[in-house]
């Protein structure tokens, strides 16, 4: 059991290893969420996106998945990502508001950089 914890590189312990050979299924899915979620973090992964893969929580993915895309976006853009999921939402009042701020403090910003 050790030559093969070893072999996995720390992915699988001995308890988890156990489980699987005595085919203790609840026991190893039960084991393994920790392992997964500990990987999961590792790769970048959020702690509430972690989470509802392991729970399968596929409408919150969805929602997830928005949020990076604006997350993203805004920051390729540089704009504040409330203005890039109203657009995302086609919620148009609430992009404009957000653009009149923005462009608001983008003229307010290069009239004092101009005057110093």
């Amino acid at each position: 059991m050790s030559k093969i914890t070893d072999l996995s590189k720390g992915l699988v312990t001995k308890e988890q290893l156990s489980a699987l050979i005595k085919g203790d299924w609840p026991t190893v899915r039960d084991e393994m969420k920790y392992t997964l979620y500990d990987q999961l973090l590792k790769n970048g992964v959020k702690p509430h996106e972690a989470e509802a893969l392991i729970t399968q929580d596929w409408s919150a993915l969805g929602d997830f998945g928005q949020e990076r895309l604006a997350e993203a976006l805004a920051a390729q853009w540089d704009l504040p990502p409330e203005l890039v999921v109203a657009l995302l939402e086609r919620d148009w009042s609430t992009a404009q508001e957000y653009a009149q701020v923005e462009l608001t403090q983008r003229l307010l910003g290069g009239l004092l950089n101009e005057s110093f």
